[in-house]
């Protein structure tokens, strides 16, 4: 009689939830690389921009991701992306305009 351990963390394959999270993943991973970047351009105005610019350009990681997962039959999944797509956009725009005076652009 073997009895496997439950998984602890089940997640269905299509739900707006895991489309958040994978959104979630992917922006997690463009910040990380914009303030990389940006440490290593140095130049004042083009790290400054390419931070304050994140929120727009993540969709360009965003993009092929929805399309993928749409092409796969999740639409929930979508669903989920774009909302955190909208999210991580919003934010970003709050924070340039409240760090537009520090970064001089």
């Amino acid at each position: 009689m073997d009895i496997e351990p439950p998984d602890l963390i089940q997640v269905p394959p299509d739900t707006v939830g895991r489309g958040c999270l994978f959104g979630c993943l992917w922006q997690a991973g463009f910040i990380a690389a914009s303030l990389l970047a940006a440490y290593v351009i140095r130049n004042s105005n083009l790290a400054g921009a390419l931070l304050v610019s994140w929120g727009v350009t993540q969709w360009a990681a965003l993009i092929p991701l929805i399309l993928q997962q749409r092409a796969k039959g999740y639409p929930r999944t979508v669903y989920g992306l774009i909302i955190i797509g909208c999210i991580g956009l919003l934010l970003s725009s709050a924070c340039a305009a409240s760090f537009q005076h520090f970064l001089n652009i």
